[in-house]
């Protein structure tokens, strides 16, 4: 638990941007000028045996700055985002102990609601019960939704069968309405100074192809073989990462080569559309066009260490 004792209770920088829009180079060098130590918040990234595709750092970077929450767990398993918010919490405790300056760079949605809202932590599945729950027609289970717990009924569509089970699974298990539950879901006890990067779209989109295209001369395709050996699939934690799947597939036979490849880049430029969109909902943050701002490490660092 982080406490005031633990070390300096500066603010903590969480700079975050959209996949391939040039985060690692910059987050690095500002790191190195604060004392800091670099906390990663993408949910890809913390598997082992797939540096390339993952855009993790290179080691010549985690040898110069202590890089945190990176391949460590092997791509079978699951990793929730309550599981980030606990460790991050550790990591922030442990570098302020050390007298340094924790600082976290990503884009995972989730992992950053974890740590800046707070999230839900729901009774696990009861099988049974959702089983009961699917029997019943959809507007007698949203009818059901509104008598418990009218706020989420009104935010879920009488046809999301999925969200609607859930929500009065949690309602029996817990006999608390869900809305109430995510109400009270504690945020990280930190307070967070959000920094955004971001490109113009389309230069985005060039920079996600061109990516796809380094990775994949850098020997993308050795480590996807080498995870298919080990039986890589659907029950693997990071099956849905980028890149994996789609060359998984492919050696599956359900892709020929060049299909895969497209693939992995209009999924690539999906992510960067959809976390730049995100991003720009984020309540306070502090937005750089990289493009435009040629003095973003400057102002950044102006950034830091005026809070």
């Amino acid at each position: 638990m982080i406490s005031p004792e633990s070390g300096t209770d500066e603010i903590v920088p969480v700079v975050l941007g959209p996949t391939a829009v040039g985060k690692t180079e910059l987050v690095h060098s500002v790191a190195r000028e604060i004392d800091g130590e670099i906390i990663s918040a993408d949910s890809r990234a913390i598997y082992e045996g797939m540096d390339i595709g993952t855009a993790t750092p290179p080691p010549a970077h985690r040898k110069e700055i202590p890089y945190h929450l990176v391949n460590f767990l092997h791509p079978r398993e699951r990793y929730s985002a309550a599981d980030f918010r606990r460790d991050v919490e550790e990591k922030i405790e442990e570098i302020r102990g050390r007298d340094r300056r924790p600082l976290i760079e990503g884009g995972s949605r989730l992992y950053i609601i974890a740590l800046t809202r707070g999230i839900f932590e729901g009774p696990e599945a009861d099988e049974q019960l959702r089983e009961e729950l699917r029997e019943v027609p959809n507007d007698r289970l949203h009818e059901r939704l509104s008598e418990v717990d009218p706020r989420t009924a009104e935010k879920v569509h009488p046809n999301d069968t999925k969200r609607l089970v859930r929500a009065l699974e949690v309602y029996e298990l817990t006999g608390e309405p869900i809305s109430k539950l995510k109400r009270e879901a504690e945020p990280l006890p930190v307070e967070f100074l959000k920094v955004g990067l971001d490109r113009p779209r389309q230069q985005l989109y060039e920079r996600a192809n061109d990516r796809v295209e380094q990775m994949l001369e850098r020997g993308l395709m050795d480590e996807v073989k080498a995870l298919v050996e080990e039986g890589f699939g659907p029950d693997w934690g990071a099956w849905e990462t980028i890149g994996y799947k789609e060359l998984a597939l492919h050696i599956k036979g359900e892709y020929e080569y060049e299909e895969a490849v497209e693939e992995i880049k209009k999924n690539t430029r999906h992510l960067a559309k959809y976390q730049q969109n995100w991003m720009k909902k984020i309540e306070g943050i502090t937005r750089f066009d990289l493009q435009e701002d040629r003095e973003v490490k400057s102002s950044l660092l102006d950034l830091i260490r005026g809070c």
